[in-house]
């Protein structure tokens, strides 16, 4: 089977979560050889360019205009869906409107196991409708093979590294020479954990913890960290270049959630050469190999 004469990448909206990271970054991998859309269900025209500038997007405004975008794709093209809470509906829509020649991708970020029945269900139904299924880890694709079976192709593809943001020149953050800098980076949330990192840091004498990011555990976390003494700063999102500086200028980088589809924080803690150190989630066995790349 020929390779897609483009790929259309559907996602919720134009956000900075793991997911949205993800696909700039194979966007911007796959750009060159061929043509590459983002095209977010929800948000603004203006919005999807200032996030994914220099790519192409389509905001279609919802599944109406998602539906009225299918019915202009060139033949060959290739819609990979990145998408939660309108998997489902989007890819019946695609079914119903998609021309001859179009093919589906589904992209599963997260271990179907953490989500609840109705997100089970629905992702169960569109791995089966859809043309081919791609996993973000290992652990991931363990979960998916055993409900689609070998009737349905699945495949691992992980983020590509922005190799522009692994060169050695780049500068690190502002750290405090004379502290143990701790920093981990992620949504502050509850998957995370993160107050686990704050009371093992609370066991660190004279250590700091950064953590970048922006959720709803913001206020609940910074009171934790005042009640255990912790010096805990959260600078909110952070741009990609300004992260990778934050790595280079920390001693360890701690990512202790209860489950991620990949963790693509920690593994580029560790191409900039930063001790990392994660929870026992299962897909942390796609880069974390004993004697080789760490231990478990």
């Amino acid at each position: 089977m020929s390779g897609p004469a483009c790929v259309f990448h559907v996602i919720e909206a134009p956000g900075h979560g793991g997911t949205e990271v993800y696909v700039e970054a194979l966007a911007r991998h796959l750009a060159p050889e061929i043509p590459q859309v983002i095209v977010p269900l929800s948000g603004t025209a203006e919005a999807a360019r200032a996030r994914f500038a220099g790519l192409e997007t389509h905001a279609p405004g919802g599944l109406g205009g998602f539906a009225r975008l299918l019915r202009g794709l060139p033949e060959g093209a290739l819609v990979q869906f990145h998408l939660y809470s309108r998997l489902l509906p989007a890819i019946a829509v695609l079914r119903l409107r998609r021309p001859g020649g179009v093919r589906s991708l589904v992209t599963l970020h997260q271990p179907l196991a953490n989500w609840s029945w109705r997100h089970r269900l629905g992702w169960r139904l569109a791995l089966r409708m859809a043309d081919g299924v791609v996993c973000v880890s290992g652990a991931v694709l363990d979960e998916v093979a055993a409900i689609v079976g070998p009737a349905r192709p699945a495949e691992v593809i992980s983020a590509p590294l922005p190799a522009a943001l692994l060169r050695e020149d780049l500068p690190a953050g502002p750290g405090t020479a004379a502290r143990f800098r701790v920093v981990g980076a992620g949504r502050l949330a509850p998957e995370k954990h993160w107050h686990t990192l704050v009371a093992a840091v609370r066991d660190v004498p004279g250590a700091e913890l950064l953590i970048a990011g922006e959720g709803p555990q913001r206020a609940a976390l910074s009171e934790r960290a005042r009640a255990a003494g912790v010096a805990l700063s959260l600078p909110g999102r952070m741009q990609r270049a300004e992260l990778f500086a934050l790595f280079r200028g920390a001693d360890v980088f701690v990512l202790p959630s209860r489950f991620e589809g990949l963790g693509l924080a920690a593994i580029e803690a560790m191409a900039l050469g930063l001790p990392v150190v994660t929870a026992d989630y299962p897909a942390a066995a796609d880069y974390i190999l004993p004697g080789r790349t760490g231990f478990s």
